[in-house]
């Protein structure tokens, strides 16, 4: 067997420089007097014929990555994946609640544009919307997909003016949408997708809600003693955390998968039907909501920009949400942000901070309550999720 192309040992690449020696130990065969410097005529065909065989061993190596998970790109990766069962994640679009108010009875229909003041961003109404008692609140989608952040009291410019309609404005934070998914994230939820026939429960459990449509986020707690333990697990329980997602599909997953006479544990409960028509209760927990409130105080050098107090906003709200990569950071101790059950770390806090330049950190305050005043850690139980919103962050810039 050949040293080079598929071997035991997988793919081997035969590289320009060995394919150029062979090409001259035999012509140099047949023609021993041939000079072959790389200035002579045959050293420069020599070289044309090595160069165009180099190309066609990287297309062959191209090909064989393909049939690796690790290696795969694209739409090869996309073919792959679904011998798993899964597909690429899509992109989704941002989605907004607008506080309108205006006439009593006007009817403000559905597709109606609103957008920021920079206009750079734009949302089209999800459904007609009747004013009662001269307000309503409609939901609004952007009007592109992607993590596109619109922060409270930012979408206010009404585009498709209507008599009647007074003003708009989004009281909180946009649900910040997602780009498509990305061959790296595609490759790890795939990892965790070979769980899912697994014979532990719990992996089995956790990796098919991870792969349940519009889940965002999955973790599985089990108590196996026969007491309830310190969280409030009952005993010989499973609690499952769960964030997105439908919640008759969850519940189908949770039933599927655990084990007979195990309990599930948590504060939203759906009732399963089986295949012989008999109705089992099944409950998960959707994590309840943690607002943070934080200041920073900052002194500012020359070079810090125009609107930098906004982007400190952005880089905790995105490394909040996202972990260190959304700031462009190395930070190995917290890739995820503050997912359900995930501490608040005060000094995690200064990575998205001294990620926008120009500046240097007076002072970092954070708590539960407003005006907070701690450098304390918040602690997030395991049924718990911090919130983050740009109303509750301020930024005082000397």
């Amino acid at each position: 067997m050949s040293e080079y192309g598929i071997t035991d040992n997988g793919f081997v690449l035969k590289r320009l420089e060995n394919i150029l020696l062979e090409l001259q130990t035999g012509l140099q065969e047949i023609f021993p007097d041939a000079n072959i410097n790389g200035e002579s005529v045959f050293g420069q065909l020599l070289g044309i014929f090595s160069g165009a065989n180099s190309q066609d061993w990287e297309s062959f190596q191209l090909v064989a990555n393909q049939f690796n998970p690790s290696n795969a790109r694209s739409a090869n990766l996309d073919s792959l994946v679904q011998l798993n069962g899964i597909i690429r994640l899509p992109a989704k679009p941002s989605t907004i609640t607008i506080n309108c108010t205006g006439t009593t009875g006007v009817i403000i229909p559905a597709g109606s544009l609103l957008t920021n003041s920079l206009r750079t961003v734009f949302y089209a109404t999800d459904s007609d919307a009747v004013f009662v008692g001269g307000v309503v609140d409609i939901p609004a989608t952007a009007t592109k997909t992607g993590a596109i952040a619109s922060l409270s009291g930012t979408v206010t410019t009404i585009v498709n003016p209507l008599d009647g309609w007074t003003t708009a404005t989004n009281d909180v934070d946009a649900v910040v949408g997602r780009d498509i998914e990305t061959d790296k994230e595609l490759r790890i939820r795939r990892d965790n997708s070979t769980l899912a026939p697994s014979q532990s429960v719990v992996e089995s459990i956790y990796s098919n809600l991870s792969d349940t449509e519009g889940v965002d986020f999955a973790r599985v707690y089990v108590n196996e003693t026969d007491v309830t333990d310190s969280r409030g697990i009952p005993s010989n329980s499973i609690a499952p955390v769960v964030v997105g997602g439908d919640q008759t599909e969850i519940a189908e997953v949770i039933f599927n998968r655990k084990s007979a006479g195990i309990l599930s544990f948590g504060n939203t409960l759906v009732n399963v039907t089986d295949v012989q028509g008999f109705s089992y209760p099944v409950s998960f927990i959707r994590p309840s909501e943690i607002d943070v409130y934080l200041i920073v105080n900052i002194t500012s050098f020359d070079n810090f920009p125009v609107d930098g107090q906004q982007q400190i906003i952005d880089a905790i709200l995105a490394y909040a949400n996202g972990g260190a990569d959304e700031v462009g950071a190395a930070d190995f101790g917290n890739q995820d942000g503050f997912p359900p059950g995930q501490e608040v770390v005060f000094s995690r806090l200064f990575t998205p901070l001294n990620s926008i330049p120009g500046h240097q950190v007076d002072s970092l305050f954070i708590d539960i309550t407003s005006a907070p005043t701690s450098t304390a850690n918040i602690p997030i139980q395991f049924d718990q999720v911090s919130k983050w919103d740009s109303s509750r962050i301020t930024v005082n810039v000397t």
